[in-house]
């Protein structure tokens, strides 16, 4: 007998029908290893053939530890690549950089799809995926960037160990109960110990306000990832110590406690601040800046947070960094490699800050075309990222 709500009745005991399995669904596209390695790969690609016509860099083996720009991978990375058997010392520093810029491309273009930055909760269209793309390659072009990828120094290094932080921080702050991101977390503000320093005090702060969230949510993960930590500092600062000498103890306990960043801090003046400001645009355009301010409409609040503090707060480093690093007053911060290595650094943090939201402004103007979004888009995204070649 069956019953009017569709289950099968023996006598006075209903018999409910075996449900329909749901359907899994199938992983989506950010979750795959293999898209972010691809990317990664044609623009280390791009980046190589790019650099070859390029001026040659002076082969920088011994890498000060202390340099405000160099990270403990470059430090250990740069002399065995610079001292293989093979070729040009110099290409091989080159390639080392160029992989660093790339593996950056492919981490802001990662973090500019993700769904949960923006305001609306649509499924990821081509539109947006364009206006991502054109975000990422509007910072891919700039001065700063394209220089520091084929310079065959540490400052796109440098400037992956920073991002890669802040990356951790967001997901960790959005994400407390997530054990691996606290790990990683954990072991790359670990690694900041030894540079750079644009890392450790762009993240460190908010690490701690992560570890904190962490506690408060009753996670596991904080007093395993404490243990990383201090093994991670300690294992980086003997390997500084082994490169620049046991000597410099004073001058490494002062580069962990960040002592060159607060004396730059203290001579901050407003003239320093609004050159690199005046940097900023000229790099990335005055249209691209237009539609990036559009964009931070579009953007959640966690993911407006951590663009201010990585816009503001590299402006602010680079500015604080240029005297002590060696700049001349006035010099070009996008161009000075060479001897203004902390300011590039922080520099191209702050460029980093705007693929996001350049992106989000692009995908915004043109999705009020209706169907022609998508041609709208290309048109928007080849003027933002072209704006800052034709300036030169």
């Amino acid at each position: 007998m069956v019953s009017r709500s569709g289950s099968i009745t023996r006598g006075r005991v209903p018999v409910p029908r075996a449900a329909a399995p749901r359907p899994v669904a199938p992983p989506e596209w950010r979750g795959h290893f293999g898209v972010w390695a691809s990317v990664a790969g044609l623009a280390f690609v791009a980046l190589a053939l790019a650099g070859l016509r390029a001026p040659a860099a002076a082969a920088e083996t011994a890498n000060d530890a202390l340099d405000p720009a160099a990270s403990l991978a470059w430090s250990v990375l740069a002399p065995m690549a610079a001292g293989f058997p093979l070729g040009d010392p110099r290409a091989h520093l080159r390639l080392l950089s160029c992989g660093a810029a790339a593996a950056l491309l492919a981490l802001l273009l990662w973090r500019a799809t993700d769904r949960d930055h923006l305001r609306d909760e649509q499924a990821a269209s081509a539109t947006e995926i364009v206006a991502t793309g054109f975000g990422v390659l509007a910072v891919a072009l700039s001065r700063s960037f394209f220089g520091a990828a084929i310079s065959g120094g540490p400052v796109a290094a440098g400037a992956l160990a920073t991002c890669g932080l802040l990356a951790l921080v967001e997901r960790t702050l959005r994400a407390p109960a997530d054990t691996r991101a606290g790990a990683g977390l954990a072991a790359i503000a670990g690694a900041a110990a030894a540079g750079p320093m644009t890392a450790a005090a762009l993240g460190w702060p908010l690490a701690v306000l992560a570890v904190w969230r962490a506690l408060r949510r009753r996670a596991r993960w904080p007093g395993p990832a404490t243990i990383l930590f201090a093994v991670t500092t300690l294992v980086a600062l003997v390997l500084v110590l082994r490169a620049c000498g046991w000597s410099r103890a004073g001058d490494v306990a002062g580069h962990l406690f960040l002592v060159p960043v607060i004396r730059g801090l203290a001579h901050l003046s407003t003239p320093a601040l609004l050159r690199a400001a005046a940097e900023l645009v000229d790099q990335i355009g005055v249209v691209g800046m237009l539609v990036a301010a559009i964009g931070v409409t579009r953007l959640r609040p966690g993911a407006l947070f951590f663009a201010v503090w990585s816009l503001v707060g590299g402006l602010v480093l680079a500015a604080a960094e240029g005297p002590a690093s060696g700049g001349a007053p006035g010099a070009n911060l996008g161009t000075n490699l060479g001897t203004n290595l902390g300011t590039t650094v922080g520099l191209l943090v702050a460029l980093s800050a705007l693929a996001l939201p350049i992106g989000a402004g692009t995908a915004r103007l043109a999705g009020r075309l209706g169907r022609a979004a998508l041609p709208a888009t290309a048109a928007i995204g080849v003027i933002v990222s072209t704006w800052p070649l034709l300036a030169r």
